[in-house]
């Protein structure tokens, strides 16, 4: 069910279409940004212009914001040792970061 969810949100999220799927995940997209909730907390956005998508795990390091966030392009985030990682880079769950 879960990759259901991430699928169906990540897809609405990529083409910019406002979606609320699987009960705690959401897409919200204004003129000018797309942005993806999971738990009404902020875990990505994208710059309608450029196209240009932002992560974050909004201070969480669970796995289902792992699992929402990995079903994007060039976006990879695994955790070891409660540490978290994004494309192998060791990240701070609170701040944004650039995949593209």
């Amino acid at each position: 069910m879960s990759r259901q969810v991430t699928e169906r949100i990540i897809r609405a999220f990529l083409n910019d279409t406002a979606l609320r799927a699987g009960g705690n995940s959401e897409v919200r997209t204004d003129f000018k940004t797309t942005r993806l909730y999971l738990f009404n907390n902020l875990i990505a956005r994208k710059d309608k212009e450029t196209g240009k998508i932002e992560v974050s795990m909004a201070g969480w390091g669970s796995t289902t914001t792992r699992e929402r966030l990995n079903g994007l392009p060039n976006c990879k985030i695994t955790q070891r040792k409660g540490i978290q990682y994004l494309n192998g880079v060791e990240i701070d769950t609170d701040r944004f970061y650039p995949i593209n």
